[in-house]
């Protein structure tokens, strides 16, 4: 069987800040997975922007905690844009995040008036106060009708990894 390229890729990009290095994660974290540690180009503060991970599996949530754990005790880190598939490991797993700060999610949408699915980004700490759920996630327009799109999820399941950010 024939291994599709798409899921079984995986791509590091640097893109230099004047205040630090931003690395962007594309693809599949599994077990043959190789996270920049000990790169030339990494730099702190580090910024990751997680969006493009598209799945990941058990082994390649242990090759994740040991680079972040690592990388979080040389430097300030922070993530963005990090994809439903890692907010539901940070969930589940304690310390997946390690000592990284998470500053925004893509978070699942659905338009209240169309239907359509889609994926919002929502800033921790502005659109979602950690430990305070009295109040939805905000609507979002929908990308096919403009319409409101809401939360498509339970906001204290989604975002009960908040209560151990720092």
């Amino acid at each position: 069987m024939k291994a599709d390229p798409s899921v079984a890729s995986f791509q590091v990009e640097f893109h230099r800040q004047p205040s630090g290095v931003r690395v962007a994660f594309r693809g599949f974290i599994n077990e043959s997975t190789q996270l920049p540690i000990n790169h030339r180009d990494l730099a702190f503060p580090l910024d990751i922007d997680l969006s493009g991970v598209t799945l990941i599996n058990s082994m390649g949530l242990r090759t994740w905690m040991l680079f972040i754990v690592d990388v979080s005790k040389r430097g300030p880190v922070t993530l963005h844009r990090v994809p439903e598939v890692m907010v539901r490991q940070f969930c589940m797993v304690a310390g997946s995040h390690g000592g990284a700060v998470v500053r925004s999610v893509l978070a699942p949408y659905r338009c209240d008036a169309c239907g359509a699915a889609s994926t919002q980004e929502l800033t921790i700490g502005v659109d979602v106060v950690p430990a305070t759920y009295s109040k939805p996630p905000p609507r979002k327009p929908c990308a096919r009708c403009a319409a409101p799109s809401s939360f498509d999820d339970i906001a204290d399941a989604f975002f009960s990894f908040t209560l151990a950010t720092p």
